[in-house]
């Protein structure tokens, strides 16, 4: 029995990277178009999503402030293994 195949207008592509898997779905008529890709729902969707960026110029004040941070922390964990 032969197997039944898609048109050649319309395709369905299977991928899996990893563990996540998903389909692309892709017609002739649609050359140059970006494939639409199906996302998994839930902790997936979460995990894939798009942090939101600051602005650049937070840079060289983050750069700034991280061993100022640092140290304190590490100054304040000192200060309360050192208590008992």
């Amino acid at each position: 029995m032969p197997i039944p195949r898609l048109p050649q207008n319309d395709r369905e592509i299977t991928y899996q990277v990893g563990w996540k898997k998903g389909t692309m779905h892709k017609k002739a008529d649609d050359i140059g178009a970006v494939p639409i890709v199906s996302k998994d729902k839930g902790i997936a969707a979460y995990v894939w999503y798009k942090a939101p960026m600051l602005p650049a110029f937070f840079d060289l004040y983050i750069l700034c402030a991280l061993p100022v941070i640092s140290i304190l922390a590490i100054s304040a964990l000192i200060y309360f293994l050192n208590q008992s």
